[in-house]
């Protein structure tokens, strides 16, 4: 169980890591759509990285760390598609 988590809170804060330098470089102004369509292609990136390590890693004979890279796959495009949306949207303080 400490595997799964290690491995979601690193994929997790890569994620979040990734998100802030790419909100802070692509919004400028009244545009967002740069920063929504990096984020996409960022999350499937991500995801895609994740299903490989897993298949890997199921080879290897890891399952534990397998099951953890499958988990960080489902549950990173859910919460990169709400960074994604809610950058997109923009904030207003």
């Amino acid at each position: 169980m400490k595997e799964i988590a290690k491995v979601v809170g690193i994929n997790l804060g890569v994620l979040l890591l990734v998100t802030i330098l790419l909100y802070v470089t692509t919004i400028t102004g009244h545009d967002k759509s740069g920063f929504a369509i990096f984020m996409m292609f960022w999350i499937a990136l991500h995801t895609v990285v994740c299903l490989i390590a897993a298949i890997v890693l199921f080879i290897t004979k890891r399952p534990e760390y397998g099951l953890a890279f499958i988990i960080a796959m489902l549950v990173v495009p859910i919460i990169g598609a709400s960074f994604c949306f809610g950058g997109a949207t923009g904030m207003n303080f």
